[in-house]
């Protein structure tokens, strides 16, 4: 039934934003399945592939409404002190060659695919992108994107180096690393596929608006500084 309702929704948006971008994201058989990172990355990938084009299939005829396909969100399947704390570079080229055959996967059915879906405030180390400079380049080529989730934790409105450059906006540290280190990645499209409120501040708390008339106010000033950077799709 919520599958149901979700499909629904896809459908109003398409119908009242054609233009809109749609992008669908499989959870239930993904969510809670975990990589094991001493298993082949691709066979892996192939298994995680599986069970989101099972779920997609469910779409039928609404398939054709989905602009981008994202392959896991965050850390969920990655859910390793070493790779999200402490940046291990082997552990970090495996979810590379991990999310570029999910990309491929995505592509021969005729999606356009999402890797990333990046927690705010990660990758804590900026350097850590020089372990999925491949990977970014393939999903490029394949007509994909990259994503992560614009959060902020104090409604602070301000620019880049602040708060805001360091959680909501932390992105375009992404694309200052790019122009030095791969410039040929620095229109590399990226969607903002979640934002919101860290509640309390605290970006291991979960989300919500908290108080409605600042979050509104935030989101107004967000949309009009993402709209500043023409590698963000939306």
């Amino acid at each position: 039934q919520n599958n149901q309702n979700r499909q629904n929704l896809l459908r109003e948006y398409k119908t009242k934003c054609p233009a809109g971008i749609a992008v669908v994201r499989i959870h239930d058989g993904v969510a809670e399945k975990q990589v094991d990172f001493k298993k082949d990355s691709v066979k892996t990938a192939d298994e995680f592939f599986n069970i989101i084009n099972k779920q997609v299939n469910r779409l039928g005829d609404d398939t054709k409404l989905v602009d981008y396909l994202s392959a896991t969100n965050e850390f969920e399947n990655f859910d390793d002190d070493d790779l999200v704390l402490r940046g291990d570079k082997t552990k970090w080229q495996w979810v590379g060659r991990f999310w570029t055959r999910i990309a491929q996967n995505i592509k021969q059915m005729g999606l356009r695919p999402n890797i990333g879906d990046l927690n705010v405030g990660h990758p804590t180390d900026i350097t850590i992108l020089n372990y999925l400079i491949p990977t970014l380049r393939e999903v490029k080529k394949l007509g994909g994107a990259w994503s992560y989730h614009g959060y902020t934790v104090d409604y602070s409105m301000n620019g880049t180096n602040s708060t805001e450059g360091e959680n909501s906006l932390r992105y375009r540290q992404f694309y200052d690393f790019f122009s030095k280190n791969a410039p040929d990645l620095s229109d590399m499209p990226i969607l903002i596929t979640e934002t919101g409120v860290a509640e309390s501040g605290r970006k291991d708390k979960g989300y919500m608006p908290g108080n409605i008339e600042k979050f509104k106010t935030w989101l107004t000033w967000y949309d009009g500084e993402i709209g500043k950077d023409n590698y963000v799709v939306g």
